[in-house]
């Protein structure tokens, strides 16, 4: 089975509490010690899985210094790579090392860029020469350049926002996903002991099938009797089905 998110256990616990408002299962359960606290605990600790902050996949930072960054980083870095890359592969790998990675961030590769073409200018090699000459030719100018480096003391000088503490958020939604689960996988487990009409059971959510409060046992391969045979043994049989001769 695979492993349920913090959104089905909510469902799945959600049920299991709405079942207990049928008197025949409260009633079993009470006889094992359910008690109103109990109760009450179950939709505190499904409140509190809820009510956790959801961690982003990505994070934005909304900054117009950046975005204008950002914007010369996608243009002009694009196009000093595309015109390298052909041509001058030896120039195009001094230049791009270690900064041709699409989720860099912008203030971190515009500076190294702007400074290993502006290198390349003092180079006196004919490669790197026409490589220059290139650059320029495709707009890639020393006014270019120092436009991208005034765009990176831009964002150096403006405060950007803080982030959320995504970490502690994590933490939360583990302790309270945890706490959650160890509550169903004990009440679970006592009401499928207890009771045994099926349709009690499915009040609780329990449909048939393998249950979800407890783990499942690891497959395990099984290797089944092979009826294949072998060729030796079909040359076998072929010799005992071969007829003697008549003399």
């Amino acid at each position: 089975m695979a492993r349920m998110g913090p959104a089905a256990k909510l469902r799945r616990v959600l049920e299991f509490l709405i079942g207990l408002r049928d008197d025949r299962v409260l009633s079993a359960l009470t006889d094992c010690g359910f008690g109103a606290s109990d109760r009450a605990r179950g939709w505190e600790l499904l409140s509190a899985l809820g009510s956790t902050q959801a961690v982003p996949t990505t994070t934005t930072i909304t900054s117009a210094p950046l975005q204008a960054l950002d914007a010369w980083r996608q243009q002009w870095a694009r196009i000093a790579s595309v015109s390298l890359e052909q041509d001058f592969p030896r120039v195009y790998d001094q230049i791009f090392s270690g900064i041709d990675k699409p989720r860099q961030p912008s203030f971190a590769v515009v500076p190294i860029l702007v400074d290993r073409i502006e290198k390349l200018g003092r180079a006196n090699d004919a490669t790197s020469i026409a490589a220059l000459a290139k650059l320029r030719k495709r707009g890639l100018t020393s006014e270019r350049l120092a436009q991208g480096r005034q765009l990176f003391v831009d964002v150096q000088s403006t405060k950007l926002p803080r982030l959320p503490d995504y970490d502690g958020r994590r933490t939360k939604i583990h302790a309270a996903e945890t706490a959650l689960w160890d509550y169903f996988v004990e009440w679970g487990q006592i009401a499928r002991a207890t009771i045994k009409e099926p349709r009690l059971l499915e009040l609780l959510g329990y449909r048939g099938g393998a249950a979800d409060d407890e783990p499942q046992a690891p497959l395990v391969a099984v290797e089944q009797p092979s009826h294949a045979v072998t060729p030796a043994r079909k040359a076998k049989r072929g010799a005992r089905s071969k007829k003697r001769p008549r003399k």
